[in-house]
């Protein structure tokens, strides 16, 4: 099985990672980069990253900026709105391009205020990857239509979201039932989520939440490859918390009931507590977690200790942080999560819980004004036998399934920042040196080059990333550049996986599949 899967991310899980809590970008924000202590100007560019996060090597497109740490002024580095008079505005990009690439989003937001909403409509395609037929059933899709909603007024607090998300990968002529080629696997995932809250006057809260999924796997004609299925979950929570003097305490319950392969219920009960001031923050928790049909003990317990420490030093004006936690976490996978992560796969297996023993240590050092160096070691081993769920891409299949085993793993990140005046480089290494995950590379090693004029009118950003699986693999070079057209609209052209696109090749995903190539597309980001 290839270590690395280069999965194809839609557009949809672009927005899924942070909608909930991504604020809408204003036209001029102020950015602060780590590593020199000069600010930008007011018309700072806004991080196209946080909108289009596509990975390098799936052929999508994504203006990266390099990754170094941001200052203490947390509101201007999130890209939180400043206090205007305007409150609801609309942003978004569209953009096409080589080979038959399209992506498009728009949104409308109030983010200020005692009542703020966002709405939502995304939707990605691209057919035809690299030199392949339109009808060879080399594309993938995806649409997403979105709401959330907030209410703040004295001690109340109260917000719902929910989402419907069709996706659909083309099965590229390996899945046949008798002499009809199948041509689709369709997936469409609906989720909807609230909480309310109640904060007394002496440190105190009170809360409900919860959560409804329902997902559908289907494929374009029937066939046994790929079975017609509903799956459903039920997610209720209620939390007690506390809050004052530095300490902040709560005890939650978490129920969970879902018809997968068969109905299953846990429940967890978690108790946690953390202290901080200036320096340092120390913070554990500890559970119970039963169930029927999710493990084979009667009762785990899981648990966290941690401890996030930061000081200044004599050789920067930023401070040195050191951040350590360990113990054991646990969780029961979902059906969609994983056939959403893995392509063409189907869980066909009752799924149980993953436990792991784990352990982290992360250390972020500043040089003067203009470097950042960072270390990060973590541990993880299987425990109480809850061993992992694996895809199975066996290259004699059409569609694969999932196997449990037992995980070993040992990974590395190490980081190097570098910012002075218009020029910011960056390099990773990422490495894992016992067990390999299913959608990481045993080596990983990215240098990012990025210019950006004074006044953000104009910045361009190169890539270049070499994933080692044994052999080293073709590199993924990638170039970005944009031009400010007016205050609110900017012009993008990527080029993304620049040798595959020259090639005219795909990039091998798993089995017997391809993912997209390299691509070259222009787009448009806009604000009102």
């Amino acid at each position: 099985m290839k270590k690395k899967l280069y999965a194809v991310m839609t557009a949809a899980s672009v927005l899924a990672s942070g909608m909930f809590a991504q604020n809408i970008e204003l036209p001029e924000v102020t950015t602060v980069i780590s590593g020199e202590t000069e600010k930008a100007d007011e018309d700072t560019l806004p991080d196209f990253g946080d909108v289009l996060k596509i990975p390098s090597g799936s052929g999508g497109v994504e203006p990266v900026l390099p990754e170094v740490e941001t200052s203490g002024n947390t509101e201007v580095a999130e890209g939180k709105s400043r206090s205007v008079e305007k409150s609801v505005y609309a942003e978004g990009f569209v953009g096409g391009g080589y080979p038959l690439f399209f992506i498009g989003n728009i949104s409308v937001a109030r983010t200020v205020g005692a009542s703020p909403f966002k709405f939502s409509f995304e939707h990605e395609s691209a057919l035809a990857y690299a030199n392949h037929s339109v009808t060879d059933g080399f594309n993938d899709r995806t649409t997403k239509l979105s709401a959330e909603k907030e209410y703040h007024k004295n001690n109340v607090d109260w917000s719902a979201s929910g989402f419907y998300k069709s996706s659909a990968d083309g099965l590229q002529g390996n899945v046949f039932e008798g002499s009809s080629e199948i041509g689709l696997f369709n997936r469409d995932l609906y989720n909807a989520e609230s909480n309310l809250s109640y904060t007394f006057d002496n440190g105190f809260s009170i809360g409900v939440e919860a959560g409804a999924w329902l997902y559908n796997r289907y494929p374009e004609i029937s066939t046994s490859w790929i079975e017609n299925v509903f799956f459903y979950s039920l997610e209720p929570s209620v939390l007690f918390r506390w809050a004052g003097h530095g300490f902040d305490t709560g005890f939650t319950i978490d129920y969970e009931y879902v018809s997968e392969i068969l109905k299953s219920h846990r429940a967890k009960f978690m108790l946690d507590l953390q202290w901080k001031n200036d320096f340092v923050k120390l913070y554990g928790d500890a559970a119970a977690v039963v169930g029927k049909n999710v493990m084979e003990k009667s009762v785990i317990v899981p648990f966290t200790v941690g401890v996030d420490a930061s000081f200044p030093v004599s050789f920067s004006n930023r401070r040195v942080s050191i951040a350590a936690e360990g113990g054991i976490d646990s969780f029961k996978p979902k059906a969609f999560e994983l056939e959403e992560n893995y392509k063409f796969t189907t869980v066909q297996w009752n799924l149980t819980e993953t436990s792991e023993w784990f352990g982290k240590l992360n250390i972020a050092v500043p040089i003067k004004t203009s470097f950042t160096g960072s270390a990060g070691f973590e541990y993880r081993q299987t425990a109480f036998d809850n061993g992992r769920w694996i895809p199975g891409y066996d290259s004699n299949l059409p569609i694969y399934g999932y196997e449990t085993g037992d995980f070993q793993g040992l990974a590395t990140d190490f980081s190097v920042s570098y910012h002075k005046g218009i020029l910011t480089v960056s390099g990773k290494w990422h490495s894992n040196w016992i067990d390999v995950p299913a959608d990481e590379n045993t080596q990983n090693v990215k240098i990012t080059v990025n210019v950006q004029e004074e006044n953000t009118k104009w910045g361009v950003n190169s890539s270049f990333e070499l994933p080692i699986n044994g052999s080293v693999e073709t590199p993924i070079v990638g170039a970005e550049g944009f031009v400010r057209v007016t205050p609110s609209v900017r012009a993008i052209l990527s080029i993304n996986d620049l040798i595959k696109l020259f090639k005219g090749e795909t990039r091998t995903y798993a089995g017997k599949y391809e993912a997209r190539g390299g691509s070259a597309t222009l787009l448009l980001k806009f604000i009102f």
